[in-house]
C-alpha cells in the first residue's frame, strides 16, 4: 500500500495506491483553494483501476510518487498507463 499526504498550504492531496488480487487502485483526494478554483467543489476524488503488468505495477506507482515529491498529479499516472498500453478505468468526483 502506498500512502502519501501532501500539505500546500491552501491545498491538500492524498495518495493512495493499493493492490487487491490482480488489480491496483489509485486514489488522489485534493482539496483547497485551488480544487475550488479550478473544478468548481470543495473536494475531487479521481481514482484509476487497472490490472498491472510485468513492466508497470505497484513499485512502479512507488517510484512515481517518490520521484515526484509534493508535484505527484494523477496525470502522471495515467501517462506512465498510456505509456505502456495498459487498460484503465478512470473515475473523477467532484464534492460540494
Amino acid at each position: 500500500m502506498i500512502h502519501k499526504f501532501i500539505d500546500l498550504g491552501t491545498e491538500t492531496r492524498n495518495i493512495e495506491c493499493v493492490q487487491d488480487r490482480d488489480k491496483i487502485y489509485f486514489v488522489e483526494t485534493t482539496s483547497g483553494d485551488l480544487t475550488k478554483d479550478l473544478f468548481g467543489c470543495n473536494e475531487r476524488i479521481q481514482s484509476v483501476t487497472f490490472k498491472p503488468i510485468d513492466e508497470f505495477g505497484i513499485d512502479d506507482i512507488q517510484m512515481v510518487v517518490d520521484d515526484h515529491d509534493d508535484a505527484i498529479f494523477f496525470d502522471r499516472v495515467i501517462e506512465a498507463l498510456d505509456f505502456w498500453g495498459i487498460d484503465y478505468k478512470v473515475e473523477k468526483k467532484p464534492m460540494p
